[in-house]
């Protein structure tokens, strides 16, 4: 059996985050970092088949799929 593994990873994190200097805006923007390597990939991963994460932290996601269909 063929495995594919697939990385997701946001960019430039910390300019996105630091980008205001208003505390409420850090913060909501450190959620939304964490929500694009966690929540958001794993509610993905449900609607794909052959799909399984592997490591999913902060705006970083591993993730080994069966296909490379399922993959992308």
């Amino acid at each position: 059996m063929t495995a594919h593994w697939v990385i997701v990873e946001a960019g430039a994190k910390q300019e996105y985050i630091y980008d205001s200097n208003r505390m409420r805006h850090v913060v909501g923007a450190s959620q939304l970092v964490l929500d694009s390597g966690t929540r958001w990939v794993e509610d993905a991963c449900t609607d794909a088949d052959g799909v399984t994460p592997v490591q999913l932290v902060s705006g970083h996601a591993v993730l080994l799929a069966s296909t490379g269909d399922a993959g992308r």
